[in-house]
């Protein structure tokens, strides 16, 4: 799994960004487990990296993301600037999950980095 280890400023703390798409959850639990090798439990995800039926609701690939992410008490930031491109049910879905505990929608890079930055 090619990722980017983003470190947290005056801190050691680092937050992982996958580089390429992460289209099954196979790949979700390749994430984990780098997150365990480098003891941080934070994730920064695209919305460009995502697959096409994460947008889609119906499919569950969303909510089996979402659940893996949590099962391993993972942060999850997910940067999607225009929710409402991919219809009125995945909207209310993000804006929704801009409350999250462990994993938040947001329209900026730098929002999502913010919020993952104070997650302990």
């Amino acid at each position: 799994m090619e990722v980017s280890l983003l470190a947290v400023p005056g801190t050691q703390t680092l937050i992982i960004e996958p580089l390429i798409e992460v289209a099954s959850l196979h790949e979700i639990a390749d994430l984990i487990v780098v997150g365990h090798h480098h003891k941080t439990h934070r994730v920064l995800l695209l919305a460009e990296r995502l697959p096409a039926g994460f947008f889609d609701l119906s499919t569950g690939i969303a909510g089996e993301v979402v659940q893996k992410f949590v099962n391993y008490r993972f942060c999850v930031a997910c940067v999607i600037n225009n929710p409402g491109q991919y219809g009125e049910r995945f909207k209310e879905f993000a804006l929704e999950a801009r409350e999250g505990q462990q994993f938040r929608t947001f329209v900026t890079r730098e929002s999502a980095f913010v919020w993952l930055s104070g997650q302990f």
